[in-house]
């Protein structure tokens, strides 16, 4: 009987399928690590260069005044803020520098005129509340607002409107302002500002009335 012959060709080995998976996914992610440290640096560092105080130097959106369209008696308010479309304007003189102390008196008589124009005004102690009289003489819009110390200092909240030509507007608020010294600005939208404006003081609101 013949002898089978011993093939001396060895068999290759089958390839493990998990070995190869469990090596391409160690060498991604490798690779994907290598990535994120090349990118990631000069990230944080170019983020670590911006100064602190950049964003903090974006100066805030002005505040857009309120434009007041409203027909003869009728007026608008945010909060405290009022403001009411006037039929007549009461031509009130300066009251007398000796003149004994009142409930009210009037702070100020101003003749409107450029385009830009600020109006200071006192409000003492005992007298909490503030009436403001605009007349505006002229045909463009006029822009007004009322701040505190400066005519650039701290702005009245809700104070800042808009009203039209040949229009007059009282403005004042529903609860006591601080005693201190504040400011009427207005702008002109066009033309130089014409018209008048008149403010008084007093110790109750209602009493303000002409």
């Amino acid at each position: 009987m013949e002898k089978k012959k011993l093939s001396t060709k060895q068999q290759s080995p089958k390839p493990n399928r998990k070995a190869y998976i469990y090596t391409s996914l160690t060498l991604t992610a490798v690779i994907a690590l290598v990535l994120l440290l090349v990118f990631y640096s000069p990230a944080q560092k170019a983020a670590q260069q911006v100064p602190v105080a950049a964003a903090s130097s974006l100066a805030p959106a002005e505040e857009k005044p309120a434009l007041l369209d409203y027909g003869i008696g009728g007026g608008t308010g945010v909060n405290a803020m009022r403001f009411q479309h006037e039929k007549s304007f009461p031509m009130l003189k300066k009251d007398k520098l000796n003149a004994p102390p009142q409930s009210t008196k009037t702070v100020f008589v101003k003749q409107l005129s450029d385009t830009q124009m600020s109006q200071p005004f006192h409000i003492p102690e005992g007298y909490g509340f503030v009436k403001i009289w605009v007349k505006n003489a002229g045909k463009q819009r006029m822009a007004i607002s009322l701040s505190k110390d400066s005519p650039t200092g701290e702005l009245i909240p809700d104070s800042i409107i808009s009203i039209q030509g040949g229009s007059i507007w009282s403005i004042y608020k529903t609860t006591p302002w601080e005693s201190g010294n504040y400011y009427v600005n207005f702008t002109s939208e066009g033309a130089p500002l014409k018209g008048v404006a008149v403010g008084r003081v007093g110790a109750r609101l209602a009493e303000l009335n002409p």
